[in-house]
């Protein structure tokens, strides 16, 4: 039916297109790992700091209460929108909270 050529650059074109589209859904990928990191990151550094301030406001006045929950924290820091959507998240951002406070 096609010639030898025909089909040798046809093949040649789809494995390059196929070749490509791979490298676009890998950066793509990649893109949205280390946006999800960076998110991740900053909530755990203003779930650090809310923390802290709180620490800090007990060491001045020992009256007040220093526990903050951490589910409160989620409440404070992510969207409503969010907080359901990043499950995954939020247990690894639990992990993380729970570790940091049992450090101070």
């Amino acid at each position: 039916m096609f010639s030898k050529k025909t089909t040798d650059v046809f093949i040649s074109r789809l494995g390059s297109t196929g070749l490509l589209s791979l490298v676009w859904f890998l950066s793509k990928y990649l893109r949205n790992l280390e946006e999800n990191e960076r998110t991740f990151k900053d909530y755990l550094q203003r779930a650090k700091d809310l923390i802290q301030e709180s620490y800090e406001k007990y060491i001045e006045n020992p009256a007040s209460h220093p526990s903050l929950v951490i589910d409160h924290i989620r409440d404070k820091l992510i969207p409503k929108k969010d907080q359901y959507v990043r499950s995954v998240e939020r247990e690894r951002e639990k992990r993380e909270l729970t570790r940091f406070v049992c450090l101070l």
